[in-house]
């Protein structure tokens, strides 16, 4: 992807939508844009993601895991939506939740995962069981 049409696909996003050239280099020069395979997870209940992510294409599913051992969906998300923001601000509220893609994505993030994330606390494991 050219750095012209990674600079559109950010401006796209009502949050950069008033930053000024420079602050959007700024954004850009530290964005990754990365295709990611349906039904991957980018994140687990109980982690905290390692990035904020911008969703380009595709939807993501968020949700959380109830006490009985069910799945709850909270959200699907939809392309220009921004989530995982837990990385930067550390708010507890998103590290209870997970998010799946529902269809193959394109998004960007400042640490790009490359292939669908293993479980590494009790819940996700007992989730993706």
């Amino acid at each position: 992807m050219t750095e012209l049409m990674k600079f559109w696909y950010l401006k796209q996003f009502n949050l950069f939508s008033e930053l000024s050239r420079e602050e959007m280099q700024m954004i850009a020069d530290m964005t990754t844009m990365a295709p990611f395979p349906e039904k991957g997870i980018l994140f687990f209940s109980g982690d905290t993601p390692d990035s904020v992510f911008l969703l380009k294409e595709g939807h993501v599913k968020i949700s959380r895991l109830v006490e009985d051992g069910r799945k709850l969906t909270l959200d699907i998300l939809n392309p220009a939506e921004i989530f995982g923001e837990s990385a930067i601000t550390g708010s507890a509220a998103e590290r209870g939740t997970m998010a799946e893609a529902l269809t193959p994505l394109s998004f960007g993030s400042s640490s790009s995962p490359s292939e669908p994330r293993r479980p590494n606390s009790s819940a996700a494991r007992r989730f993706s069981a």
